[in-house]
């Protein structure tokens, strides 16, 4: 590792089945590239294997605390936002129907805040890799074309393009699978390392026909870069700025704070639209119904209730 870093300037390294390695071992990784440069990115999936290292020596999940800046594939978040991959493909989640989610999911939305250590160790945000799809299992997409069959085209769109912002407005360091962004499918084929081009391509014709979809996560992109108190350094940082609303009957509702700015961050995993009340002020509307206004947004000063609409989430900002 030492060696591509130096000749290659390789800025991140994955580890794929992390946990089969031992945390000195993973430590060593972290100290030597360190010395390089700090900023490298180091990842990997903290999966318990069964191997002859004693559980407490394994670099899995659960023994995050011992593995300061080492970030792991943050599953658990993954399973509560669309279902388990593992469990079967008819598991529901939070944007499927499947209720008690709520706290779970903001939970790990704080990015290792008031985390349970007797599911994951982690301490810190940067030890976090929160996603919904990887290139293993079903896409988001098929997995919905499974578990809502009924839903339509439009009713789809909305619940992933949900579970696709749950992740990437979570404090942590956000993974978004390649195609993720235009509902990439697989045909409905789980895994398709011994499949065909035709299965595995990246099919642009589809993306010229989801440029809705991309522009709404290139803008939640933008919004994430553009505002610090979106991907705070710190559970410290996290527990000053960030405070969970609501978390129930499919709502979830949290706000950032500082001297200067205050967001409130609303999601609807109901088909219908939620009411919510706020303080009537000067607000921005930067994300609702599906769309992102950054450059233009519109003011909210006319009533002291925000609608959300279904499958959605809407974004509100002010200056203090």
């Amino acid at each position: 590792m030492k060696y591509w870093t130096k000749e290659y300037h390789i800025d991140g390294f994955r580890f794929d089945l992390m946990g089969i390695h031992d945390v000195d071992t993973m430590n060593a990784v972290r100290d030597t590239l360190d010395e390089i440069d700090p900023s490298i990115i180091v990842l990997g999936e903290g999966w318990n294997l069964n191997t002859n290292l004693p559980e407490d020596r394994r670099a899995t999940s659960i023994n995050a605390r011992q593995m300061p800046r080492i970030a792991h594939f943050n599953d658990a978040m993954r399973t509560a936002i669309k279902g388990s991959d593992m469990d079967g493909a008819f598991d529901t989640g939070f944007i499927s129907g499947k209720p008690f989610m709520e706290q779970w999911i903001a939970i790990n939305q704080q990015g290792g805040l008031f985390y349970p250590q007797d599911i994951a160790g982690y301490q810190q945000p940067d030890q976090m890799v929160q996603y919904v799809e990887a290139h293993d299992n079903h896409t988001l997409y098929d997995k919905l074309v499974i578990n809502m069959a009924h839903d339509d085209e439009r009713t789809r769109t909305r619940r992933h393009l949900l579970a696709s912002t749950l992740g990437l407005l979570a404090q942590g360091i956000p993974f978004v699978h390649a195609g993720q962004e235009f509902l990439r499918t697989k045909q409905g084929h789980e895994n398709t390392y011994n499949q065909s081009d035709e299965i595995n391509k990246m099919d642009w014709d589809r993306r010229d026909t989801k440029r809705k979809e991309v522009a709404y996560m290139q803008g939640l992109i933008r919004l994430r870069h553009s505002e610090p108190l979106f991907r705070m350094r710190s559970s410290e940082e996290i527990a000053k700025h960030m405070e969970v609303l609501q978390a129930d009957y499919y709502q979830i509702v949290w706000q950032l704070e500082n001297e200067t700015d205050l967001y409130y961050v609303f999601f609807n995993g109901n088909g219908d639209p939620r009411y919510f009340r706020i303080e009537e002020d000067n607000f921005e509307l930067l994300v609702h119904d599906c769309q992102v206004t950054l450059d233009n947004p519109r003011v909210w000063i006319d009533t002291d209730e925000i609608k959300v609409e279904g499958f959605s989430t809407t974004v509100l900002h002010k200056k203090k």
